[in-house]
């Protein structure tokens, strides 16, 4: 456990030094990039779930609102509630330079890597509905646009014909 919580400090730290220079408060920035990579995260695997185990689900405005509450308030009260993070900072601070490139070097791919897979994830929830027929690609939502734009054809012709008009 101990370890794990290292590791979050870690990542907060790499955050930390990468948000200097930034209009907010380091300390700020780097728990917001904390929480949000949080919640990229659980969002990719709630997307898996879907795809992979029940593809029935569909979560809820509100199961996004929950985790990125959760995420954003577990990140503030364990870096910004009681300033946890500057002991281990001043600690990271202290580690070797080629510790610490190394530590970036981990830390920047495991960022990259859950936001391509987040992307991956939403590429699959779309190709499941494009062979599905199901959300945009459902035949009843095509056939609805093609009459709201025929709709909206109809009348930008007639206010060009108004305007030709002088009316």
């Amino acid at each position: 456990m101990e370890k794990i919580k290292k590791a979050y400090y870690y990542f907060f730290y790499k955050l930390y030094k990468h948000s200097k220079g930034s209009i907010f408060p380091e300390d700020f920035t780097g728990s917001i990039f904390l929480g949000t990579l949080g919640i990229w995260f659980t969002i990719t695997l709630l997307n898996y779930y879907n795809i992979f185990i029940d593809k029935s689900i569909n979560f809820t405005k509100g199961v996004y609102i929950g985790i990125a509450v959760f995420f954003l308030l577990t990140s503030y009260i364990t870096i910004d509630y009681n300033n946890t993070w500057k002991k281990y900072n001043l600690e990271f601070d202290q580690l070797s330079k080629e510790k610490n490139k190394i530590g970036g070097i981990i830390v920047w791919s495991i960022i990259v890597l859950v936001i391509i897979n987040m992307i991956f994830s939403y590429y699959l929830l779309s190709e499941r509905a494009k062979s599905n027929h199901t959300g945009p690609y459902s035949r009843e939502y095509i056939e609805e646009q093609k009459i709201k734009d025929s709709l909206e054809n109809i009348r930008y012709k007639k206010r060009m014909e108004d305007i030709r008009q002088g009316k």
